[in-house]
């Protein structure tokens, strides 16, 4: 065995703002306006930068790229596509903060006609859900329950959470979902039973575990968003899975965010059929960064066609 094997390269070295841009001139990115592009860099960093000059890179093989830049990339081109990139997360979280509550409305609907605290007993739930896994070495209503305990004590200075725990013997399901994070209202709605998953997905026109999916790959997106991650040409992980539908947009790449920006639209047409969001995505969109080189398009989005867009 070689004895580089394990060895890792140092750290680079700390640089000014100007040396960055420097080394930025130095590998081909046009530099428009100097001092504008400085002002940029100081107030975003280059290390997030980094992610959207990436696909302006000369490419070397199908998964790695020069530090070299594509003939012609402009300082602008990269900012261009941060901003857009930047309108795109604020439009989708809007999307999803009303998705988010109308799930979380309907799964305490359904727990709390069964029992005000139907989220913390096994009986009210899926057998799946709360039999004993060996692999995991206590069931999966077990490891919500951690998670959500935790929750509720890091909230327990809020109002509605002190209200409850002062006055009452229990927090109630309609309470709890204000305060539990979207990750851990989708993790319970897979463990609610089969008759109420069935349910709730039958009102946004698709089957239980294809819903499962959905809001799965939501918080995903969500999370993106709420980390201010790069979005626009991201792969999502853990894609959502493709309906029976034959809608035409249910065959687009799963992974890519114009299939997510399609389902939000969707789950919006059921919550609020008066919502104009889909209007401001396809402003967003129409307002696509237009680079010279062509190093960029809405395809690395996802989107070849408006036609899965009206349909």
């Amino acid at each position: 065995m070689s004895s580089h094997t394990n060895e890792k390269r140092s750290l680079k070295i700390w640089n000014t703002f100007e040396q960055q841009l420097n080394i930025l001139q130095s590998r081909g990115l046009v530099i428009e306006d100097f001092e504008r592009s400085k002002h940029y860099l100081s107030c975003i960093g280059y290390y997030r930068l980094s992610g959207y000059w990436y696909p302006f890179r000369l490419p070397v093989s199908h998964k790695k790229r020069d530090d070299f830049f594509v003939e012609n990339t402009c300082f602008n081109d990269v900012l261009n596509i941060y901003q857009f990139d930047k309108k795109l997360r604020l439009i989708c979280l809007d999307a999803l903060e009303r998705i988010e509550m109308a799930i979380r409305t309907e799964v305490a609907y359904l727990l709390g006609r069964s029992d005000p605290q139907a989220h913390l007993y096994g009986k009210f739930l899926d057998g799946d859900f709360t039999r004993y896994d060996k692999r995991l070495g206590k069931s999966k209503h077990e490891i919500w329950l951690e998670h959500y305990h935790q929750q509720i004590k890091r909230s327990k200075k809020q109002a509605l959470i002190q209200h409850h725990l002062q006055y009452y013997n229990g927090i109630p399901i309609w309470v709890a979902v204000e305060v539990i994070d979207f990750g851990s209202i989708s993790i319970l709605y897979s463990g609610l039973k089969y008759k109420h998953r069935q349910q709730i997905a039958e009102k946004y026109e698709t089957s239980e575990d294809v819903f499962t999916s959905w809001i799965h790959s939501l918080n995903i997106v969500r999370n993106i968003c709420a980390h201010h991650s790069r979005l626009w040409n991201t792969n999502i992980p853990k894609p959502a899975k493709k309906s029976k539908d034959i809608k035409p947009w249910h065959d687009l790449d799963r992974r890519k965010i114009f299939f997510y920006l399609c389902l939000m639209k969707h789950f919006l047409s059921i919550i609020n059929p008066c919502a104009t969001w889909d209007k401001r995505v396809e402003l967003l969109l129409l307002n696509f960064p237009i680079v010279a080189n062509e190093a960029i398009s809405e395809e690395d989005m996802g989107l070849k066609s408006w036609e899965d867009w009206n349909l």
